[in-house]
């Protein structure tokens, strides 16, 4: 079972990055958090790292319906989206919620809702060009 959808874009990073956001606020996802990973590795460890933002993303309404259902499920909150850079090329990964859902929660209400979520970001990464 595969936990990520990864999509390589034709694009630069920073108009990949730019371009996934506009996409997720159309779909209304907020972006809760933002990480330079790189920039945070390049400081500490090695300057030999390319660009690597990890998103967090919440849109409210599938927050409510998931916390409504058991509170203790802001462990799923918010999803987790990455743009990275590997060998010249730009790479866009959503963490699918679902797999993970159906494996360890046994909820079907969840399921569909996980499965709605994972599509609608799936949806904004495939739109980037």
């Amino acid at each position: 079972m595969k936990f990520t959808y990864t999509k390589k874009v034709d694009s630069t990073f920073e108009m990949t990055l730019d371009e996934l956001k506009f996409n997720l606020a159309d779909r209304w996802f907020w972006v809760v958090s933002e990480v330079d990973v790189s920039e945070k590795i390049v400081t500490k460890v090695t300057s030999d790292f390319g660009p690597y933002r990890i998103l967090w993303v919440c849109n409210p309404e599938f927050a409510y319906k998931y916390l409504r259902k058991n509170l203790e499920n802001w462990v799923f909150l918010p999803c987790t989206i990455c743009v990275y850079e590997d060998d010249w090329s730009v790479y866009v990964s959503v963490w699918k919620v679902d797999p993970i859902i159906s494996t360890f929660i046994k909820d079907e209400s969840l399921e569909r809702l996980s499965k709605e979520i994972t599509k609608t970001l799936i949806e904004a990464v495939d739109e980037i060009k």
